[in-house]
């Protein structure tokens, strides 16, 4: 439903808007008046094609922008904006965003009838027919087409799915032996998903663990050993608990004090345990090494990715089933 439009260098109009009353609107007026340009303006927002020569003469480009409500529901409305330039160049606009005139026609121009002498209706395109004839069977039809809807989509999947396999059956040999070389490179090492995201992550603390353990034990000491910033701080603390019997002000700053030292003595604790728990094991950091190497292979060979390499393997495995299966997936 057209709730509001207004055109802008349209023919003969400079500037003309229109607000349809609730029900019939006519539109009467003589011979030049610009009815038809008016009507050219309607056709402009519902997709239909245009023509340079709609611009109004010595105007760069053409406007119109309209709203449009759903009979069902007039709290939402939908708001087109279409511009065609002298030169012939166009742009599109479906509440703000940019679209073409095919998506323009598909919903807006869908939901609108131009009736009259030389107009196009929608009875007349055959690609309506068979909704509208379906519509009219109702309900005694409408579980026999959504059953043949099914049937004809899985029949669809099955005709894609046949060429697949068909086309995987006629492989040649040397595509097929480099799909056995490729199966079996990769189940060699098997790889599993994001295992290589996981080394990366955890090599670099296994490679400078030593680097680690000095680091956060230095830090600690700083801290918490003698003459460190607990001590310092635990001192301060003392010295403005005493100060604070001549000036009771300096009680906040003692507590921020204790705080701090609070603070200090928790961290301090805490980089014990990280020092704890960092894994000096040689062995374990040989292994994952070697781990990642393999995995690099991989992606050296089938990559760049190890998501390709998984592609790959699932490529490959197709390939060698189809063979190796004769004409079993070809029945199925």
């Amino acid at each position: 439903m057209l709730d509001e439009l207004r055109a802008t260098d349209v023919a003969l109009i400079r500037e003309a808007s229109i607000v349809p009353a609730s029900g019939l609107t006519v539109l009467t007026g003589e011979t030049g008046a610009g009815k038809t340009a008016l009507l050219s303006a309607v056709k402009l927002a519902v997709g239909e094609r245009a023509d340079a020569a709609m611009v109004r003469d010595g105007s760069e480009a053409l406007e119109v922008d309209a709203r449009f409500f759903s009979r069902d529901d007039v709290s939402d409305g939908c708001v087109v904006r279409r511009r065609l330039g002298a030169d012939g160049r166009g742009r599109v606009e479906i509440d703000g965003r940019m679209a073409s005139v095919r998506e323009l026609a598909d919903k807006i121009g869908s939901t609108v009838d131009l009736c009259g002498q030389h107009e196009h209706q929608r009875l007349l395109e055959s690609a309506t027919h068979v909704e509208l004839l379906d519509a009219w069977g109702g309900e005694d039809i409408s579980c026999a087409r959504e059953a043949y809807a099914e049937a004809l989509s899985a029949a669809q999947a099955a005709a894609e799915e046949l060429e697949r396999v068909r086309a995987l059956a006629a492989t040649t040999d040397a595509r097929l032996e480099d799909a056995r070389f490729a199966l079996a490179r990769i189940d060699e090492v098997a790889p599993r998903e994001g295992e290589y995201e996981e080394l990366e992550a955890a090599l670099p603390r296994l490679e400078h663990a030593e680097a680690l353990v000095s680091a956060t034990l230095a830090a600690r000491e700083a801290l918490a050993g003698e003459g460190g910033a607990s001590d310092a701080l635990a001192s301060a603390s003392g010295l403005l608990g005493q100060a604070r019997a001549f000036d009771e002000t300096l009680a906040a700053l003692e507590n921020r004090v204790e705080s701090a030292l609070i603070d200090i003595d928790d961290i301090a604790s805490e980089l014990r345990d990280y020092a704890d728990g960092v894994d000096l094991d040689a062995e374990a950091l040989a292994s994952m090494e070697q781990r990642r190497s393999a995995l690099e292979g991989l992606k050296r060979s089938f990559g760049p990715r190890m998501e390709d390499v998984f592609a790959r393997r699932a490529e490959a495995a197709a390939i060698v089933d189809a063979s190796d299966g004769g004409g079993l997936a070809l029945a199925e």
